[in-house]
């Protein structure tokens, strides 16, 4: 078994240098989330990493935002107790009362009975009424729904393109900096991978490898197709993987990429919540450490801290081991 390599997200809890240039000494490559901050912060992240590491040559990652996805606009926080009703209405903003969503694609997919799954699974609502520019729901668990997050319609992808000015500018920075990796999310199929590719080589960015992220269920559907066609795959499980398949389908899931990447020699990630408690607390949970333990076991070559290292509080027990 040949050594796992960790890759560590580097967010406000890591990235000052004197924080950044310790963290680096005990992973293998960095992940720059390209959902958060701007190209001054990432490259001042990149650099300071770049200048702590053993001979400058750490491998980087950059995580595009969101894929073809949906995200709620500017708001207010709302808190919804099991039972209460809420409005999703086409719209950027909201000063309060209903949840602002800028894409007309959620209104043309949804239908009643739906499932609306948000803050990685925890929050769940059901499609009770449904029109051109706003529906209403009903909240099945409890939760609150913010700015800027997903909006997953359990079983269904949007059909959105792979790329928007946002990605293309996030990709234009990637080969500028000379970054070794880019992580595509909500692919769905092949065709999405190569149209990634083609904007790379447009850019004279050829050497990028790309990671696809099976978290949607068309990617699960052609996973065969979407893994041979990548550089490396990411199960990107606490996302839209963990919020359109029901928990106990997870492990099963996980295992058949794994198996299929192994297939067509592709190198394989897991991601999220793999140490999701040490973001509060300073020790792990004894499922996580089994959870990672059954992950290296299956052959995995790389894990992906996210949060633990971006924004968690015991930084310095990760870095201690």
């Amino acid at each position: 078994m040949g050594k796992v390599k960790i890759i560590a997200t580097i967010g406000p809890a890591s990235e000052k240098p004197e924080v950044l240039k310790e963290l680096i000494k005990y992973v293998d490559g960095i992940r720059i989330n390209f959902s958060h901050g701007n190209t001054e912060e990432w490259r001042s992240r990149i650099s300071n990493a770049r200048g702590g590491f053993r001979g400058g040559d750490i491998a980087v990652l950059g995580d595009l935002r969101g894929g073809p996805g949906v995200r709620t606009g500017i708001m207010r926080p709302i808190t919804l107790n099991v039972g209460d009703s809420v409005e999703f209405r086409l719209a950027d903003k909201s000063e309060g009362g209903f949840v602002p969503i800028p894409s007309p694609s959620f209104f043309r997919v949804i239908t009643i009975d739906d499932v609306i799954v948000m803050n990685d699974g925890r929050l769940r609502l059901r499609v009770d009424k449904v029109s051109a520019n706003n529906a209403v729901l009903t909240a099945l668990t409890a939760g609150t729904i913010s700015q800027e997050k997903a909006v997953v319609i359990k079983g269904k992808d949007y059909p959105l393109p792979i790329l928007d000015d946002y990605d293309r500018e996030a990709l234009k920075f990637a080969v500028e900096v000379g970054m070794d990796y880019v992580g595509i999310s909500h692919v769905r199929s092949s065709d999405d991978i190569e149209e990634v590719r083609a904007e790379l080589r447009r850019l004279g960015g050829d050497w990028v490898k790309l990671v696809a992220k099976i978290e949607g269920p068309d990617a699960v559907r052609n996973m065969r197709d979407v893994i041979c066609a990548s550089d490396y795959v990411m199960v990107a499980r606490g996302g839209d993987l963990g919020m359109h398949f029901d928990l106990e389908e997870i492990p099963r899931i996980q295992s058949s990429i794994i198996r299929e990447a192994q297939r067509c020699g592709v190198p394989t990630m897991v991601a999220t919540q793999l140490l999701e408690s040490m973001i509060e607390q300073p020790v792990p949970t004894r499922a996580e450490v089994v959870d990672i333990t059954n992950a290296v076991m299956e052959g995995v070559d790389s894990l992906l801290l996210t949060g633990e290292t971006a924004v968690g509080k015991y930084l310095w027990r990760l870095c201690s081991g």
